[in-house]
């Protein structure tokens, strides 16, 4: 019993894990807005008045794309650029 109790919680946590990179975003703190920076091949989502971290994000994303692309990979529902 033990030890099926402990497969069940490591399946769950795998799955959850899982579930966890494609959640919707459900929360957002009030007086808190956001802005989109699109890049050739990324968009990024960013709080309104850090656009400069954002801009260097989307700069070193670019700079190293097919690093980052072999790393994460590409969700055909998303679509890749």
């Amino acid at each position: 019993m033990r030890r099926a109790a402990l497969l069940f919680a490591l399946f769950w946590g795998v799955v959850e894990g899982a579930h966890a990179q494609w959640y919707g975003v459900t929360y957002r703190p009030p007086g808190v807005h956001y802005r989109v920076l699109r890049s050739p091949h990324f968009e990024l989502i960013y709080q309104q008045g850090r656009e400069a971290e954002a801009r260097a994000a989307a700069a070193l994303l670019e700079a190293h794309y097919d690093s980052v692309q072999a790393l994460v990979g590409c969700a055909t529902t998303f679509g890749c650029r």
